[in-house]
């Protein structure tokens, strides 16, 4: 049987993939959301203004 990913799983399997938590401006849609990054694109996401906070801090 089946069952729903919960959001802890979903951190716990980002986590240990290399993935860090964040908070990020979707120029799209045009709000702020909340994404998954690789930690190895952190700063880069952050230079170009995608990333504004980690957040799970």
């Amino acid at each position: 049987m089946a069952r729903a990913f919960t959001p802890e799983d979903v951190k716990k399997f980002s986590e240990e993939q290399g993935y860090v938590h964040v908070l990020c401006w979707d120029k799209e849609k045009k709000k702020l959301v909340y994404d998954y990054v690789p930690k190895w694109r952190l700063q880069e996401l952050i230079e170009k203004g995608y990333v504004l906070a980690l957040a799970d801090q």
